[in-house]
């Protein structure tokens, strides 16, 4: 977590190719576990680049670490809470 020494968050995933087109990482409204870190940014390994923590109800509390990463070309369903989520684009 960027700006937070101790604190960091684990997204599992069987696909790390798409990671060079994550955008953000999801967390659910509702998991107290990481709402502290809504509107923080993270550090995406691989580019070396911050992606903001969003609020999501596609990040299921119950599945996994209940961190999802999000990749617009391979997430087809964003619930847009408070409005339409834009996603910045990189080629």
């Amino acid at each position: 977590m960027n700006g937070l020494k101790d604190r960091f968050v684990t997204v599992a995933t069987t696909r790390p190719e798409t990671m060079l087109g994550d955008t953000a990482v999801a967390i659910n409204p509702a998991d107290a576990r990481y709402l502290d870190l809504h509107g923080k940014t993270v550090q995406l390994p691989l580019m070396d680049r911050e992606i903001p923590v969003i609020l999501d109800d596609l990040a299921d509390p119950e599945f996994g670490t209940g961190v999802v990463k999000v990749t617009p070309r391979t997430i087809s369903t964003i619930s847009r809470p408070g409005g339409v989520i834009t996603f910045p684009r990189f080629r």
